[in-house]
């Protein structure tokens, strides 16, 4: 299922303040978008082509608020996608 783009970015808002709280959270956040990932991920967790395994752990280390446009987020966003590509 798809959200709307109006519901969509009204989440990542919510999970955004969630992140400036003095409170410490833990989401787990599933998705197949890379820019997503960057986006919200403190920590993102590559998984194998082999239900249930984990190809690679990946830090985020990219200071909040994350602009998409960064030299870091678009060199993130371009090392997952290389080992996406390398578990196919």
């Amino acid at each position: 299922m798809r959200l709307s783009s109006l519901t969509f970015h009204f989440l990542f808002s919510i999970l955004n303040s969630l992140y400036n709280t003095k409170a410490q959270n833990t989401i787990v956040f599933v998705t197949h978008d890379v820019d997503e990932a960057v986006y919200l991920a403190d920590k993102i967790v590559i998984m194998d082509k082999n239900p249930g395994k984990i190809a690679k752990i990946l830090e985020v280390d990219i200071e909040r608020p994350r602009k998409r446009e960064s030299a870091e987020f678009i060199d993130l966003q371009e090392s997952i996608v290389e080992n996406l590509d390398m578990g196919e």
